[in-house]
């Protein structure tokens, strides 16, 4: 009876010291009520936060803007990822994410290389929003996804199917014709561009790559980029 009693009572203490929210590799195998929506919330976020940060830096680093006299691409980047740890660090201290901050060598080597990447990305983003109007960067952004699927068929085997190369070039096409009235030339904006689509490209896909090949969980990855990225640009 009372090791009964014992096993309820440690079963209600590790459902209320449970975090409310987990990365995919523990929704994968508990039957959590966020399981099925894991994906779309993620995708929100990402998004929300890429274009949050993207307009950002936009009116910050405008030259015509409130804090033209502010150039520092690199602070901007520093602060960007400062708050992205404290973040990570709160929601974990509070049981609201639950992920694992102890790692080894061989995957430090791994993140750091995702952090040059994502420094690269970064930066490039911050200087191509400087010097281009957002219709341009929305223009090469857009043909992002195209490399995207070149470089998965190329390392990770997924090659795309008719539908998807469709809508590809729908998007492609529809941003190419919306910014016909909007085009311009900076050299430096169309060199910061490149890099910003390559580095972003390599970026999400090294990041499957790292994800499917490494038991380390996405949270983790997060958390360690931004460390090192903030070591990366300080240095």
């Amino acid at each position: 009876m009372d090791s009964k009693f014992n096993s309820k009572a440690e079963s209600i203490v590790d459902s209320e010291n449970r975090p409310f929210f987990e990365d995919s590799k523990s929704l994968k195998t508990k039957n959590s009520p966020f399981k099925k929506y894991y994906s779309i919330m993620v995708g929100l976020l990402y998004c929300g936060a890429s274009v949050s940060a993207v307009f950002l830096n936009k009116i910050i680093l405008s030259r015509n803007g409130s804090f033209k006299d502010f150039s520092s691409v690199e602070i901007l980047m520093t602060f960007q990822s400062l708050i992205a740890v404290v973040v990570l660090l709160f929601f974990r201290h509070f049981n609201i994410i639950s992920f694992t901050i102890s790692v080894g060598i061989s995957k430090i080597i791994q993140i750091g290389f995702l952090s040059v990447l994502f420094v690269i990305m970064t930066g490039s983003n911050a200087y191509s929003v400087k010097f281009l109007s957002m219709p341009m960067v929305g223009l090469f952004k857009n043909s992002q996804v195209v490399i995207v699927c070149i470089l998965e068929a190329i390392f990770l085997k997924n090659i795309p199917s008719f539908f998807v190369v469709g809508s590809l070039m729908v998007i492609v096409l529809g941003s190419v014709f919306g910014s016909l009235t909007d085009l311009e030339f900076d050299l430096v904006g169309y060199i910061s561009v490149a890099f910003s689509v390559l580095s972003s490209a390599f970026y999400l896909v090294y990041i499957k790559i790292i994800l499917r090949n490494s038991s380390i969980s996405e949270m983790t990855l997060v958390l360690f980029n931004n460390i090192l990225s903030v070591c990366f640009v300080i240095g």
